[in-house]
């Protein structure tokens, strides 16, 4: 059978009881076309999560009923721990043999969470002067610590502590160790990809279970569907966004979005918000920070 086409043969009789006749039908797959998104085409003076691509002409005219989004790329190059995210900051109270508060910030960059934890120690016993806080091990699990009969020490809330310790040992009853559980060291756990000129006809609207809600063309979570690589010697995992990437998905059950099949495609724009709702923009990060994003969109008819 043709690819292409089909043929449906239906058995049709005549009222005079004449033996059927075959009657051949063909039909073909729908027409379809693609739409290709690329954020490196915005205007010069555009940041890459949130620019208009505009031209003399439409960007695509015809007859078509649905948009599809097929292929996703994420070009990223944002560092994990920054101000920006808010995640820089680790700081304890110590009580005994020393006494006092003291902060660590760490410099924007990628890190995992032996980077963060070694940098951590380095910069506190700097900080207070003499070596009182080191890393120890028990089984799979890492502790930051002070030495025994040397002080105890409460470490203090911060989005850098809540992200490498439980909730249930920050901030509470002073201890000379406390252990690391489940670190997941990331500034944002999710982009989305949103474009209201392409959705606005969309009638099945999306929804969320946060506070803000928008329509996207797609969401990008920052996981891997297997993990690549070896933990670190902490035996914590190396998630992605701990380093720079460029990764591509293609969705197994592609969304389907609703269009006018007398509206051409014009003038668009693209925004790209964080899990808290804010743009993304490398401005926002050390020089050489880098955020790019391609799609592939499929045009087709019902």
């Amino acid at each position: 059978m043709s690819v292409i086409s089909a043929q449906l043969f239906q058995r049709v009789a005549n009222r005079e009881g004449v033996p059927a006749e075959e009657i051949a039908m063909t039909t073909r797959p729908t027409s379809s076309a693609n739409f290709y998104i690329n954020s490196l085409d915005k205007p010069d003076n555009q940041r890459s999560g949130d620019f208009t691509i505009s031209k003399n002409q439409n960007l695509f005219s015809g007859f078509f009923n649905r948009i599809a989004v097929n292929e996703i790329v994420i070009d990223w190059g944002i560092p994990n721990i920054a101000a920006h995210w808010e995640n820089n900051i680790f700081s304890v109270t110590v009580s005994g043999a020393i006494n006092g508060t003291f902060a660590v910030t760490l410099p924007d960059g990628f890190y995992t969470v032996e980077q963060a934890l070694d940098q951590i120690v380095l910069t506190l016993n700097t900080v207070i002067g003499s070596t009182v806080f080191d890393l120890g091990t028990f089984g799979y699990t890492v502790t930051l610590e002070i030495p025994a009969g040397t002080s105890d020490f409460v470490i203090n809330l911060t989005n850098l502590s809540r992200s490498l310790f439980p909730s249930v040992s920050i901030g509470t009853t002073p201890a000379p160790a406390y252990g690391v559980s489940s670190p997941k060291i990331l500034g944002t756990t999710y982009i989305d990809i949103v474009s209201e000129n392409l959705t606005y006809n969309q009638k099945l609207r999306d929804a969320t279970t946060n506070f803000q809600n928008r329509d996207v063309l797609y969401r990008w979570y920052f996981a891997y569907d297997n993990v690549p690589i070896a933990p670190d010697v902490y035996f914590a995992p190396i998630l992605q966004g701990y380093d720079s990437f460029v990764s591509r998905r293609t969705p197994p059950v592609v969304k389907q979005i609703r269009w006018s099949e007398a509206q051409p495609i014009g003038q668009v724009n693209f925004k790209v918000f964080d899990d808290k709702g804010r743009i993304v923009d490398t401005a926002n990060y050390p020089s050489g920070a880098n955020f790019q994003f391609q799609i592939s969109c499929l045009l087709s008819e019902e």
